[in-house]
C-alpha cells in the first residue's frame, strides 16, 4: 500500500500533460481534433469554388448535347418518314403505270384479233 500514493500521482501527472490549457488545441505535431483540415488550408475556398464552376460548366454542356441530339434524332425522324412517302408514291406511280401498260396491251391484242 506504500505504492498506491506513487501510481496514483503518476496518473495524474500523465492525465495534465496530455490536456493542453486551451481545448482543441493540440500539443505540437498531433492532429486537430474533429476539425476538417482542408478547410483550414490557405486556398481550399478557392479550389472548392472552382470545382463548383467545373461542375457547373458540365452540367452545361451535357444539357447542350442532349438538346442537340434531340434535335438530330427529330431530323432524321423526319427524314426517314419523307423517304418512306417517296418510296410509297413511286410505288403507287409504278403500279398505276403497270395496270395503263397492261390495259394497253389488251388493247392491242383485241385490235389484233379484230383485224384477223
Amino acid at each position: 500500500m506504500k505504492y498506491t500514493h506513487i501510481v496514483a500521482a503518476a496518473l495524474l501527472a500523465l492525465f495534465l500533460v496530455g490536456c493542453s490549457s486551451d481545448p482543441g488545441d493540440g500539443k505540437p505535431g498531433q492532429y486537430p481534433p474533429s476539425q476538417n483540415v482542408l478547410e483550414d488550408r490557405e486556398g481550399m475556398s478557392e479550389l472548392n469554388t472552382a470545382l463548383e464552376e467545373t461542375a457547373e460548366q458540365e452540367k452545361t454542356v451535357m444539357d447542350t448535347i442532349e438538346e442537340a441530339v434531340e434535335e438530330a434524332m427529330e431530323a432524321v425522324e423526319e427524314t426517314v418518314e419523307e423517304a418512306i412517302e417517296a418510296v410509297e408514291e413511286a410505288f403507287d406511280d409504278d403500279e398505276a403505270e403497270d395496270d395503263d401498260d397492261a390495259d394497253d396491251e389488251a388493247e392491242d391484242d383485241d385490235d389484233d384479233e379484230a383485224e384477223e
